[in-house]
């Protein structure tokens, strides 16, 4: 996807596009994330499946969803009813309102001359809350400082991502604490903490005044406000 994949900042545009570009989902993917309180599709073709007999919706293979003879009757289950629709043209199913109970394995039947069997896997997910960056340690040392930062929020089951003046940082195995020596050479004006899970993402900022003081936090603003200019302009040249 990107052609300067040795440049830092390469990295740091595929992370902050991603929702952007896993947008345009492939209905054919085995698994599908969702959002909770969303409404999603899950669907296998996009074209008309022809002539068929009968269609079976099902969560797990034994709780039916809904069924659906050709040019016939529909019966919509209970604990889906009035929370699911047919596309009896292509077989796709919506459902509303997801919920953390919604997540699990999904098939759909359809009956031609035989009986085929299309299956999907639901992932839901909170969206995640707002982090804090706090600073755990600052000590002076002999032209330089030794920094540690932690990334703090209510969240569990997350990527932690950080970022500085020269893009993306390598992860520690605790990934929600940076700790830096800082020198004249690897010195930063700031560190942004990202927080994510496959549906959402949430950054905040420190500034400093190298090595170590404390200049102002930002919270999100700084990453937002330069993705809602970049990201449209990144999304049409990376497809083009």
């Amino acid at each position: 996807m990107c052609y300067f994949r040795k440049q830092e900042w390469c990295l740091v545009l595929e992370l902050l596009l991603l929702p952007v570009i896993s947008g345009l989902q492939d209905h054919s993917e085995l698994e599908i994330n969702a959002k909770t309180g969303s409404n999603i599709t899950l669907q296998f073709f996009e074209k008309p499946l022809g002539t068929y007999t009968h269609i079976t919706w099902l969560y797990t293979t034994k709780q039916k969803i809904l069924e659906y003879a050709y040019k016939g009757t529909e019966t919509t289950y209970a604990g889906y009813r009035g929370r699911v629709n047919l596309d009896n043209i292509t077989g796709a199913l919506q459902i509303y309102n997801i919920q953390k109970e919604d997540k699990g394995d999904y098939y759909m039947r359809v009956l031609k001359k035989s009986e085929e069997e299309y299956k999907k896997i639901l992932n839901v997910f909170d969206p995640v809350s707002q982090p804090t960056i706090k600073i755990e340690k600052t000590e002076n040392l002999p032209d330089s400082c030794h920094l540690i930062l932690s990334c703090k929020g209510e969240q569990q089951n997350v990527t932690y991502t950080w970022f500085d003046d020269s893009g993306l940082l390598p992860q520690n195995e605790e990934a929600d604490v940076l700790e830096r020596i800082i020198t004249p050479k690897n010195k930063s004006t700031f560190y942004t903490c990202q927080v994510s899970n496959p549906i959402s993402r949430k950054n905040d900022t420190m500034y400093f005044t190298p090595p170590c003081t404390l200049a102002r936090s930002s919270g999100e603003r700084w990453i937002a406000t330069w993705l809602v200019i970049m990201a449209p302009i990144i999304h049409t040249f990376l497809l083009t």
